[in-house]
């Protein structure tokens, strides 16, 4: 019995080897985010970036809050089947004002 067990392990993992190499590959896009800390909104005014034309100089652009990255995930989905968004941490620590109430009062009302 001790010597089947290991021979039965290994035919399995050669069967599951085998299996999984003759399958067909299926692509996959990942979107994947971190450190949202409940930014909601956006930050007022945009943010600066190094500007693309002159690196010595700064310029502002409209970005950020959950709207924005809503549509971005969605035109990104467009075309691509197989598409899985993660959200890897810190969603919610450090959340500005906004966040934190919307969080507070759904909790709230979810445990009620």
């Amino acid at each position: 019995m001790r010597r089947t067990l290991p021979m039965l392990v290994a035919l399995l993992a050669c069967l599951a080897s085998a299996y999984a190499q003759a399958a067909d590959r299926v692509p996959l896009r990942i979107l994947a985010i971190n450190d949202l800390h409940g930014n909601l909104e956006p930050p007022p005014g945009g943010i600066r970036i190094d500007d693309p034309a002159n690196r010595g100089r700064k310029i502002r652009v409209d970005a950020g809050g959950v709207e924005r990255m809503a549509t971005l995930v969605k035109q990104l989905r467009e075309g691509h089947r197989n598409t899985i968004f993660v959200a890897a941490g810190d969603l919610i620590g450090a959340s500005p004002f906004l966040s934190a109430m919307f969080m507070t009062s759904r909790r709230s009302s979810r445990y009620r």
